[in-house]
């Protein structure tokens, strides 16, 4: 018998089993090995269920939700949605880990709602002279989308103010931080 590795990749429902105390127990699957909890040890585990069957219920202990679960008391929780640069994504993603150029794709454009749980964004990638390896990516809840292409001709073009469609300028950047970017002709 061979085991293999698998990652979650939607969120638990689970109470507390102090919480569930009081309700139908025979819906509850305990294994033979948390059977062997002491009250104390037991009392402070939880009961999960499938989201899609409610009446599909296990038993969960103390130290395996400790090792592997957290509680997301907002969808934000899940993921963090508004980075727009590497040094962005270091200070909020605690774990996150770079090899090489964690700006190596500029973003061109992003929107994002916490609430709502969705990102979509456009990176690009300037390969000088030649033009731009550029990227969308679409993110709804867990599903994310991707598409990438090459645009020859152009390179990106870094805004410290916005041009408004009339030619005047929008809000401007004192300290020279670039707010926006865009795609331009290489030679335009």
């Amino acid at each position: 018998m061979e085991f293999k590795q698998y990652r979650r990749t939607g969120l638990s429902e689970m109470i507390a089993f102090k919480d569930f105390v009081g309700n139908d127990m025979s819906l509850v699957s305990i294994s033979d090995a948390d059977k062997q909890l002491t009250t104390n040890e037991f009392m402070e585990g939880y009961v999960a269920r499938n989201p899609k069957n409610h009446n599909d219920m296990w038993y969960v202990a103390k130290k395996y939700f400790d090792d592997n679960l957290k509680e997301v008391t907002k969808p934000e929780d899940s993921k963090t949605l508004d980075n727009t640069t590497a040094a962005q994504a270091k200070d909020k993603v605690k774990d996150i880990l770079f090899w090489g150029d964690g700006d190596t794709f500029k973003l061109i454009s992003k929107a994002s709602s916490n609430n709502e749980n969705w990102m979509k964004s456009t990176k690009a990638m300037q390969i000088d002279n030649v033009g731009c390896v550029v990227q969308v990516t679409t993110q709804q809840g867990n599903n994310v989308s991707e598409a990438v292409t090459f645009v020859p001709g152009v390179k990106i073009q870094e805004m410290t103010s916005l041009i408004n469609k009339d030619g005047s300028t929008g809000t401007l950047s004192t300290d020279g931080t670039i707010i926006a970017r865009k795609l331009v002709k290489i030679n335009g």
